[in-house]
Formats: C-alpha cells, sequence, structure tokens
C-alpha cells in the first residue's frame, strides 16, 4: 500500500500535522455469520485497538443495496506505516476470525480535512453518540441514518472546494436542515483527488429534502458543483460507536 505525499497545490489549505488519520473499513459478512453481525465486528473492533490502537468511531449497516454490508470507522494515531498496521492486525488470531467471516473487505486511510470535527470540537463523536442513543431507546427502526458522501475534486480545486465547504455548505446543511458532521478526509492512497464525508441526518427522506434545496441555490451550483468531478451518497444505519 503506497502513502501518497500532499500535493503542493494543497498546501495553503491542507495541515499536515494532524495526529490522528481515518481508517474506513467496508466488508461483507457471509450468510452464516449474520445472525450475530454486531458481536462479529465488536470482537474485530477490540482486536483493532489491541493490536494498533484504533478506536472505532462509528458501526454502521447498509440502509439500501447489497445485504450484510457494514462498514466500520476508526480514528488512527498517527504517525503510522500501514504495512506494520497491517502485519500487526494479520498476526491477531481475533482479526483472522474475523476475515473468515466475511466475503470482502476495502479499506481506505484517510487524512482529516481542515473542518474535520475532531480537529476542534471537544467532543468531535456526539452526533454518533447521539444517533446511537436513538437507536437504544428506539422500540422500532430508527429514524437518524448515516450518510457516506464520496466526491471527486477536480485538478487545483481542492483550495477552493474547502473554502466552499466551511463558509456555505457546512453552515447551510448544519442549521438550516440538522446534518452532523462525523468525519472528513482526504484518501491517503491512489488518487489524491478523492474526499470522504460522514454525516448524520435525523432522517432518511432529510438527504433529499436537502439536495433539492441545494440544487435550486445559486451558490451552490456556483461555488460547489463546478469544482466536483463525481458524487457518491449512500444511506447507513448507526448501529454502534
Amino acid at each position: 500500500m503506497r502513502v501518497l505525499p500532499i500535493p503542493n497545490e494543497f498546501d495553503n489549505v491542507y495541515d499536515e500535522d494532524a495526529n490522528y488519520a481515518y481508517a474506513l473499513e467496508v466488508y461483507r459478512i457471509k450468510p452464516e455469520f449474520m445472525v450475530d453481525p454486531i458481536g462479529v465486528a465488536s470482537a474485530y473492533s477490540v482486536a483493532v485497538r489491541s493490536s494498533c490502537g484504533w478506536r472505532r468511531v462509528a458501526l454502521l449497516d447498509a440502509v439500501t443495496g447489497t445485504t450484510a454490508v457494514f462498514v466500520q470507522l476508526f480514528r488512527v494515531p498517527m504517525p503510522f506505516d500501514p504495512a506494520v498496521a497491517n502485519a500487526a492486525l494479520n498476526a491477531n488470531a481475533a482479526v483472522v476470525r474475523f476475515f473468515h467471516r466475511i466475503s470482502y473487505f476495502q479499506r481506505t486511510f484517510l487524512s482529516p480535512l481542515p473542518y474535520d470535527p475532531a480537529r476542534r470540537n471537544p467532543d468531535p463523536d456526539a452526533a454518533m453518540r447521539a444517533a446511537i442513543r436513538e437507536l437504544d431507546v428506539s422500540f422500532s427502526t430508527p429514524q437518524s441514518v448515516v450518510l457516506i458522501d464520496r466526491f471527486g475534486v477536480a485538478p487545483n480545486a481542492l483550495p477552493s472546494l474547502i473554502l466552499a465547504k466551511q463558509t456555505f455548505f457546512i453552515p447551510r446543511v448544519t442549521q438550516g436542515f440538522q446534518w452532523q458532521l462525523v468525519a472528513a478526509g482526504m484518501e491517503m492512497t491512489g488518487e489524491a483527488n478523492q474526499l470522504v464525508q460522514i454525516w448524520t441526518l435525523p432522517e432518511a427522506n432529510r438527504l433529499m429534502t436537502t439536495m433539492r434545496s441545494m440544487t435550486q441555490s445559486l451558490q451552490y451550483r456556483q461555488r460547489v458543483l463546478p469544482l466536483l468531478t463525481s458524487e457518491q451518497q449512500e444511506l447507513f444505519e448507526p448501529r454502534a460507536r
């Protein structure tokens, strides 16, 4: 796994001194282990923390699309070497058992963007904790959902996009539509133009309501859309921290 340096064009907006990164993991559990998917994930997260010191921020269950797909987001202490981390994980028996129970796995490392909640917020996990609390006390499917928003950035557009997110998009969706940002990062591997934002939303229809409003906004069409080359939005149900 090759970790790319931050391109020079990002130097004026990107702080490389963050003391953490993120590991975003997507996996599919084999059908015979779906009787206890939370237990499978929890045993793995305990092993990851004991082996590498990674702390789980969220466990998410796919709402739409392929069933048995889960996402775990970990906060990774820096500095770290992906090869060393992989070796430590592969030496853990609980991690090995986890990989015997899944049929698909993808791990992406993310460098936190300047507006990531954990940089300045004294309680960066408040949004996720509130969503989990709603899940715990609910007798039916909770309304809260988690949005994973992946988007590509046009060449040389990251500084402008970060400014537009900080001054326009984030205030608009948090104040007007009750979105809460969980994490925001740039992929550390592959092409260095892929960003990921993770949000909690009060309910699934809020995504449609918000994006309908945003696409009708002249500021959004002028300040944000020209800076993107692609966007993929997926909804998940929060399961645990």
